[in-house]
């Protein structure tokens, strides 16, 4: 577990984080999107801001977001 951080600190699964510019280089790389799909976190337009919605609201990818989970395949 890491020390000082509350949001998922207790989740029973591994969840890792990363960065557009890394998923465009997979994409590169000979990986491509199999499924994806976006969720509203806080009522607010950027994390942390607004309240925290629970669960967290699915949403199109047109919709405010702050998560995306994303699932690769290898072409």
């Amino acid at each position: 577990m890491v020390t000082g951080v509350g949001y998922g600190a207790h989740a029973s699964y591994v969840c890792r984080m990363h960065s557009r510019t890394e998923l465009d280089g997979w994409l590169r790389e000979g990986f491509e999107i199999e499924r994806q799909k976006y969720y509203q976190i806080v009522s607010g337009e950027l994390w942390a801001f607004g309240d925290r919605l629970q669960p967290p609201r699915r949403v199109e990818p047109s919709d405010p977001h702050q998560l995306t989970c994303v699932s690769l395949r290898a072409v």
